[in-house]
């Protein structure tokens, strides 16, 4: 079986650069990861698998922050999640499901101070252990509606997988001001 697999960000834009995974149902954690561009002749965030016919288990990617090609992340961002986790609507309207898993950079399952913090501290090239960094959800993941419960699954399950491609959706940790544009 091949899955074609799309990468787009909020905006619908191609993501590339990044890694996917495939992580077996056995409950060792065995799983196998390709840096995508490795792995397909693919262009402008299109790639494609090979699993064998009878597998079990979940599709998943990550990338890395990469300042050459990703959103800026800056002080507007950290103002944005501050004012998330102060229960006060952004500058752009309400919150959507993407600006909070945006803003919980931290990833501890919900939007605090701590979040606005190490964004500001990212955006100001200060040291801080929540560097931001890719996640992709599948479009019909159950995202999160509540700024105090930020929890949602990344990748798809193969049981689960549409006809045609597999679109994930990327969500840059920390830009929380661009995917309100």
């Amino acid at each position: 079986m091949t899955l074609d697999i799309s990468l787009t960000d909020v905006s619908g834009q191609a993501i590339d650069g990044a890694v996917v995974g495939f992580t077996t149902g056995v409950t060792t954690g065995v799983s196998t990861a390709a840096t995508l561009a490795e792995q397909t002749q693919g262009t402008g965030g299109s790639y494609n698998i090979r699993l064998g016919s009878s597998a079990v288990g979940r599709v998943d990617a990550t990338k890395a922050f990469d300042a050459e090609t990703d959103p800026t992340i800056g002080v507007g961002d950290a103002l944005e999640a501050l004012r998330i986790a102060l229960d006060i609507n952004p500058s752009f309207g309400s919150a959507t499901p993407q600006n909070l898993i945006a803003a919980d950079v931290n990833e501890d399952g919900r939007v605090g101070v701590g979040d606005a913090l190490d964004i500001l501290r990212f955006a100001l090239d200060v040291e801080t252990d929540a560097v931001p960094h890719w996640v992709f959800v599948a479009p019909n993941a159950d995202l999160p509606t509540d700024a105090n419960s930020v929890v949602y699954d990344t990748g798809i399950d193969l049981a689960s997988l549409p006809e045609g491609p597999v679109n994930l959706t990327g969500i840059l940790l920390g830009n929380v001001e661009q995917i309100a544009v």
